[in-house]
């Protein structure tokens, strides 16, 4: 039987970190919704079932700007 890596182990070349690969998934669909919601931050949430108060925080955490949303993809 194979040993996991330690959780603190770098990915090995090639390969990003799942947790990496959930934050630039969740970031680019918050992006989508801010698009399709003009930017209407309550909308936005609604639409990827995801609580006001969440969606708010991790737009801050991902530096989620207007440019961001305005510009097509």
């Amino acid at each position: 039987p194979g040993r996991s890596p330690a959780p603190d182990a770098a990915p090995a070349a090639g390969f990003r970190s799942v947790a990496d690969d959930v934050r630039a998934l969740e970031r680019g669909r918050m992006v989508a919704a801010l698009r399709a919601a003009g930017g209407q931050v309550n909308r936005a949430a609604g639409l990827i079932d995801m609580p006001l108060r969440t969606f708010a925080t991790k737009v801050k955490r991902y530096q989620i700007t207007a440019a961001d949303w305005r510009d097509p993809p």
